[in-house]
């Protein structure tokens, strides 16, 4: 059985699983990989890495027990970076401004998906708390303006960070 860290989350990516149970992601990996043959130390290995994955904010979950399911979140959704493939990584290495930047834009989407989360949170608790409708009104409009302040910041980011990494290629370093 392999155990990389985050072979589950490679996993995840490369199957393009969104909505999933760990029974679901057990199957599908029972099924392509053969060093996972004995079902329950498989299930436990994902279901451990999953609730890691959520416990980074990387994934969310809903329901109860065995109908729980997990959505994937924020940076999780990226499939492989083209960081990659042009050659980024080592432009990032020589220009440490492009490395921070890039560091702050990763730090920007975890907190985007944190932000998202909490507001379906409030509309959810609206729904079970009628009463304070107002109150949770006023907490939704406050962490929407927050999401569009780092959804902002993310897309400037990554303007910046593809302008000067184009600049830089065409220069030839």
């Amino acid at each position: 059985m392999k155990k990389e860290k985050d072979f589950i989350r490679k996993f995840l990516i490369e199957n393009e699983m969104s909505d999933f149970t760990v029974r679901d992601v057990v199957n599908l990996l029972m099924l392509k990989d053969s060093s996972f043959d004995v079902r329950k130390k498989t299930y436990q290995y994902v279901y451990r890495n999953v609730c890691r994955l959520e416990t980074l904010g990387r994934l969310r979950s809903y329901g109860f027990q065995r109908h729980r399911r997990f959505k994937k979140l924020g940076a999780l959704y990226l499939k492989e970076s083209n960081f990659e493939l042009n050659g980024l990584n080592t432009i990032f290495q020589d220009n440490p401004i492009l490395a921070e930047l890039d560091d702050e834009k990763a730090k920007a989407e975890t907190d985007l998906a944190i932000v998202l989360g909490e507001v379906d949170e409030y509309k959810t608790l609206i729904s079970r708390l009628p009463k304070h409708k107002s109150v949770l009104q006023g907490l939704i409009v406050q962490t929407s303006d927050k999401s569009a302040r780092l959804l902002g910041k993310i897309n400037a980011l990554s303007t910046v960070i593809e302008y000067s990494s184009t600049n830089i290629d065409d220069r030839g370093v």
